[in-house]
């Protein structure tokens, strides 16, 4: 097998894994978010944390199947939600946050 090819797998597996601890992490706001918040939240967080160039158009080619631009700045614009639980949310999964988990 070339080594091209292996390197490509290998920095694949890490993006995976990547991606896998980024699903896991947002898992702590499944209720307190709605459904269609929370699949946006989802894909949002992982964009800014792979994408290097993490801006509102880069961002939307993540949500190029569930409306693109429209829908990312629909759910950071207009959705509600409670940012008390977010935010108590957000600190209770850093303070969990170890090691082997961090970017």
């Amino acid at each position: 097998m070339p080594i091209y090819r292996i390197e490509w797998q290998i920095s694949l597996f890490f993006l995976f894994q990547r991606i896998y601890i980024i699903h896991k992490l947002c898992e702590n706001y499944n209720g307190v978010l709605k459904k269609p918040q929370f699949k946006n939240f989802e894909r949002f967080i992982t964009g800014i944390i792979i994408n290097d160039r993490a801006n509102v158009q880069a961002l939307a080619q993540g949500f190029r199947r569930n409306g693109g631009y429209d829908s990312l700045h629909h759910f950071l614009s207009t959705s509600f939600w409670d940012y008390e639980k977010v935010l108590e949310t957000s600190i209770s999964a850093i303070k969990h946050l170890d090691e082997a988990h961090s970017f």
